[in-house]
C-alpha cells in the first residue's frame, strides 16, 4: 500500500526559478495593471493549475492502486446482501417454530399412544423431542447464516480499511502539491512586488485567486466506501 510522500522540499532551483520568473516579469511588465482587467501573470496561473492538475493525478493513482480492492468490494457487497436474505429467511423459519409447544400441545396424544393410554409424562417427553428435532436444522441454518454474515462483514471492513487509509494517502499527498504550490507562488509574488515599477499598486490590487483543490481532498471518507450503516453507495470524485 502507498504511503504517503514526504514534504515536498521548496530547494535552491526551484527557488531560484521562481524568482528568476517574477524579475522577468516585472521587467516586462506584468501584470500591465492599466490594460489588465483581472490581475495574474502566466507564473502565476502555472503554480495554481499545475498543483490542481497533480493533485488530480494523485486521485487517478488511488483509483489504479485500489481497482482490484474494489472489485473485491463490489463482490463482498454482493454476497453480503444475499446472506443478509438468507439471514432474515432463516429467522422468519425459526420464528414460524415456537420455542415452547402448549400444554394442550404437548399432551396431544397419537393414536397409538391413547389406544394403549400411554402415560402422559412419557406423551409430554415425546412431544418435546419431536419438536426439538424440529427446531434443530432450522436453529442449525439460522447459525450458518449469522456465522456468514460475520464473516463476509469482516472481510468487507478489513477491505474498506485498506481502500479508506490509500484514499487518506492521496488526500495527504494532494495538500502537500498544494502547499508547495501556494509556497513557491508566495515566493514569486514577493519578487515581483519588489521588482515591478507599480509594486505597491500590484500588491494592492492583486487577484490572488487560487485554483482550488477537488471535493475529495477534504472529505473525511473514500466516495467509494460505504457509510457507517453500510449502505451500498458508490461515488464519484467530486471536481
Amino acid at each position: 500500500m502507498a504511503r504517503p510522500a514526504r514534504p515536498i522540499w521548496y530547494g535552491p532551483a526551484a527557488r531560484v526559478s521562481d524568482w528568476w520568473a517574477a524579475e522577468r516579469d516585472a521587467r516586462v511588465g506584468l501584470p500591465r495593471l492599466e490594460e489588465d482587467g483581472t490581475v495574474g501573470t502566466p507564473r502565476w496561473e502555472e503554480l495554481g493549475r499545475g498543483a490542481r492538475d497533480r493533485a488530480e493525478r494523485e486521485w487517478l493513482r488511488y483509483q489504479v492502486d485500489c481497482a482490484d480492492l474494489l472489485v473485491r468490494l463490489a463482490g463482498v457487497r454482493g454476497r453480503l446482501r444475499a446472506a443478509r436474505d438468507r439471514l432474515r429467511y432463516a429467522a422468519d423459519q425459526l420464528a414460524a417454530v415456537p420455542e415452547r409447544l402448549s400444554t394442550e400441545q404437548l399432551e396431544t396424544r397419537r393414536v397409538g399412544e391413547a389406544r394403549r393410554k400411554t402415560d402422559i409424562t412419557v406423551i409430554r417427553a415425546r412431544r418435546a423431542r419431536e419438536h426439538a428435532r424440529l427446531r434443530a436444522p432450522l436453529q442449525a441454518r439460522l447459525r450458518q447464516a449469522t456465522d456468514e454474515l460475520a464473516t463476509l462483514e469482516e472481510q468487507l471492513a478489513g477491505l474498506e480499511s485498506r481502500v479508506q487509509v490509500r484514499f487518506q494517502v492521496a488526500q495527504t499527498r494532494a495538500r502537500r502539491i498544494d502547499e508547495h504550490a501556494r509556497r513557491r507562488g508566495a515566493a514569486y509574488m514577493g519578487r515581483l512586488v519588489r521588482r515591478h515599477p507599480q509594486g505597491g499598486r500590484v500588491n494592492a490590487v492583486w487577484k490572488r485567486d487560487w485554483p482550488e483543490l477537488p471535493d475529495w481532498v477534504y472529505g473525511d471518507r473514500s466516495p467509494h466506501l460505504s457509510g457507517p450503516s453500510e449502505a451500498d453507495l458508490g461515488g464519484d470524485h467530486g471536481t
